[in-house]
């Protein structure tokens, strides 16, 4: 997966606006990109550096996995889109956007293309897809700045929404 200026303008301008609206929305359905996004409330630890927001969201979007993910049907029993987005194999670029807003809370818009929200997007899935690693030490960048994360057992915090 490689960084797009084009992809990063776009989700930091809909990060922008999400906080200047003071909620965390989804912008307009594309077919150009897939979008994530997540807020959380001011004072969570790490959260007011990027080396905590972005890997705190993507935390986040991840865990959606827990929502009784299949990987043969490409369903889940809750939200799973997120999670998808941030394995679905042929997304080959992100472009993210970061806003804290002082007082209310970290604002996080990924934009993934291409995009993986396909209307045959189940039964593409067990192609796209693939079961997660075992536990174990792992080496992710972003705009160039790389980021370890020791990948265990999760747990989401009640205050964190990702959408």
């Amino acid at each position: 997966m490689k960084c797009d200026p084009e992809l990063a303008k776009s989700a930091q301008k809909w990060t922008d606006q999400q906080a200047a609206d003071g909620k965390m929305h989804h912008s307009k359905w594309t077919e150009k990109f897939t979008e994530s996004i997540s807020w959380k409330g001011w004072g969570w630890e790490g959260m007011d550096k990027m080396e905590g927001a972005i890997p705190g969201a993507v935390r986040s979007w991840y865990s959606e996995i827990k929502n009784g993910y299949n990987y043969e049907s490409g369903k889940g029993t809750g939200v799973i889109g997120h999670f998808q987005a941030v394995v679905w194999k042929n997304e080959a670029k992100l472009g993210c956007g970061l806003n804290f807003k002082e007082g209310d809370g970290t604002y996080v818009t990924a934009h993934y293309a291409p995009a993986s929200h396909t209307r045959n997007k189940e039964k593409l899935a067990k192609d796209q897809v693939k079961p997660r690693r075992q536990p174990g030490l792992y080496t992710y960048s972003f705009s160039g700045k790389i980021f370890l994360f020791l990948v265990i057992k999760m747990s989401v915090k009640t205050q964190q929404k990702s959408y």
